[in-house]
């Protein structure tokens, strides 16, 4: 199993820390606009699931290109593994900053962002620690790169999401 992944640990890494961010930035950039949890979980689902296929496709048209240029590897099943392997780990990463809103029905709106923001840095550490595992990189600096890139995302999603609420006059 674990020579299996890390055939895949480029899809892995991408596909999960891109589902994790991307969601995360979402997340964060609604929670700035004041956006309901309604928008928040329809935004989300919605960039998942069409990010998430984006990911995937590319991946799989990525692998194809670099096969067709060896004459001997013309099987398709390697580039539709990885294909499958981006988008299996981006929306199944990608799905964690989601779920507070799924599942807490909170009266007060920052509870599940707290929750949100919680889960996905675990989230972040646990992909740096598998990459750092997969790649013989040293797992402290994989933590701390991943969950930089992540709260530096957010930070900026966030901070556009407030801005453009201050602009446009939208939230809840």
């Amino acid at each position: 199993m674990l020579q299996w992944a890390s055939r895949y640990v480029g899809e892995f890494v991408y596909g999960a820390s891109d589902g994790i961010i991307t969601t995360f930035a979402i997340v964060t950039a609604a929670a700035g606009g004041s956006l309901s949890p309604g928008v928040i979980v329809v935004l989300g689902v919605a960039n998942l699931l069409a990010d998430g296929f984006s990911m995937g496709a590319s991946s799989f048209l990525s692998a194809r290109a670099e096969a067709s240029r060896d004459a001997e590897t013309q099987d398709i099943s390697l580039p539709l593994k990885r294909g499958v392997a981006t988008f299996g780990a981006f929306v199944l990463a990608g799905l964690l900053p989601l779920l507070p809103y799924l599942a807490v029905q909170s009266a007060a709106p920052v509870f599940p962002l707290v929750i949100s923001v919680a889960a996905t840095l675990g989230a972040l550490a646990v992909v740096g620690v598998g990459r750092a595992h997969l790649a013989g990189e040293p797992i402290s600096l994989a933590v701390v790169e991943m969950v930089t890139v992540g709260g530096m995302a957010a930070a900026i999603s966030y901070g556009v999401g407030w801005f453009l609420r201050a602009i446009v006059g939208v939230g809840v």
